[in-house]
């Protein structure tokens, strides 16, 4: 009887703490993790040429009414985050829906913006 009384305080305490480190607002990734590279589609080229990007900055992801599409947005000098452009990605749209994705500016030259992004 102890032993069933142990191991069902073990799977208990198993249970908190995975619940603890994967909350939907907690993100517990390496970057490594589902990383992909993809340039920008849809780039909204009035906005891109009013920011200065550059290899690192980070992005903001959301989610459109159309399944699979992203808008990738970037913060201007005054801080108000703008939509770029967007990626069509299914996972990454799935990973946007639950707060579980990030991303930053792989490359921009011109026109063409490569966003590096992943997932958990």
């Amino acid at each position: 009887m102890n032993i069933v009384a142990v191991l069902m305080g073990v799977a208990a305490l198993v249970f908190l703490v995975n619940k603890v480190y994967r909350t939907p607002g907690k993100v517990v990734f390496t970057e490594s993790d589902n990383a992909n590279d993809a340039p920008l589609i849809n780039i909204n080229e009035e906005v891109l040429a009013g920011l200065k990007l550059a290899a690192g900055d980070q992005l903001v992801f959301q989610e459109t009414a159309t399944a699979g599409e992203v808008f990738v947005k970037a913060k201007n000098a005054a801080g108000v985050y703008q939509t770029i452009g967007s990626l069509s990605d299914i996972e990454l749209y799935k990973k946007v829906q639950q707060k579980r994705a990030r991303g930053k500016v792989a490359s921009a030259e011109g026109n063409t913006v490569v966003v590096s992004y992943s997932f958990s």
